[in-house]
């Protein structure tokens, strides 16, 4: 087994030169640094990332764990954590688990071994694949912070947004136009009480208006929505307004809509959900519900942080953040 007293002797430098080599310390010249790190590399010298974490005790390291990054919500937190961890004096270690969350446990197991302070586990649509990790986690004094709803949630440090609330505000808004005819178009339900078509269907109800025919669910992909938005044309009566269940579900509905000759928003009406930057951009622009995602990286990550330092209330925190309407063309006036 290749040591570092192997690299330092090859080298012909100091055990503790080879450390902080291997370490990428800003303390040794580059030249000695990259002629140290080739040794290594090719000797097949592995870090003990173990012994290094528990050398230093803390690692300033923070652990993401995310589905993936082709949902534009992804990049979008990604982003704001790792510039908020930076600012805090921490770096950021990523793990993808899959869009099926099928490596969550692996990513759990990886961001332990590595020893970071704390890990942020954002969740997808399958909830908490994890649970008994996580518990083990919890268990081994590791602070971990979710980010979304997941079913008995109570017993973990959790910060998400009211999807159920943004998609009520958006649906009175949207009766208030006068259109009795709406469907909510998108995947199927996985956020429980907090989920968007909770919100739809509450805002109907108290409208007296029939649930019946008024969701169109399991769509995940541009042809989905196409198949979708062709079928509801053909009613004998059309609905007069879309709800999209994300905004670039939204700019698909507006796509396949305006290709089959219904004029926007005096024809039907389009709404979206998240804010992304892409409403704007969209023609008309589009109405949507600016989902926090700034607040609830900043929440999430001031929790976990309260927890690396054991600092505040140690029992389980649960934080529900509330989104807010954007009106912009896509829904156009009231209905006359």
């Amino acid at each position: 087994m290749v040591t570092i007293e192997h690299i330092a002797k090859k080298a012909g430098v100091s055990y503790s030169t080879v450390s902080r080599a291997l370490m990428d310390s800003p303390l040794v010249n580059r030249a000695t640094k990259e002629r140290i790190q080739k040794i290594a590399q090719e000797s097949g010298y592995q870090v003990n990332h173990i012994a290094r974490s528990l050398a230093m005790r803390s690692t300033t390291t923070l652990g993401l764990i995310v589905p993936e990054v082709m949902n534009y919500y992804y990049p979008q937190l990604i982003h704001l954590l790792v510039e908020n961890a930076r600012a805090a004096g921490y770096s950021m270690l990523l793990s993808i688990s899959g869009a099926k969350q099928q490596d969550e446990a692996e990513c759990i197991q990886s961001l332990y071994e590595r020893r970071a302070d704390g890990i942020i586990l954002v969740t997808g649509a399958n909830g908490l694949v994890a649970r008994e990790e996580v518990v083990r986690l919890h268990h081994a004094g590791i602070p971990l912070v979710l980010l979304g709803w997941i079913p008995e949630g109570d017993a973990f440090n959790l910060v998400m947004g009211d999807d159920a609330t943004g998609a009520y505000a958006l649906t009175r808004h949207l009766l208030a136009l006068g259109h009795r005819r709406m469907v909510l178009l998108g995947p199927k339900e996985i956020r429980g009480p907090y989920d968007r078509i909770r919100g739809f269907q509450r805002a109907l109800r108290e409208a007296d208006l029939p649930l019946k025919e008024t969701l169109s669910l399991g769509l995940y992909t541009q042809q989905d929505v196409k198949a979708a938005v062709e079928a509801l044309l053909q009613r004998s009566a059309p609905p007069t307004a879309l709800f999209a269940h994300q905004d670039t579900m939204a700019a698909w509905t507006v796509k396949y809509l305006q290709e089959a000759g219904v004029v926007l928003p005096q024809q039907m009406a389009v709404v979206g959900f998240g804010n992304q930057d892409l409403a704007q951009f969209i023609t008309p622009r589009l109405t949507t519900v600016d989902y926090p995602v700034a607040a609830i990286v900043e929440q999430g990550l001031q929790l976990l942080l309260r927890r690396i330092r054991r600092s505040g209330d140690p029992a389980p925190q649960q934080i529900v953040l509330t989104p807010h309407l954007v009106i912009r063309q896509s829904c156009g006036t009231a209905i006359t």
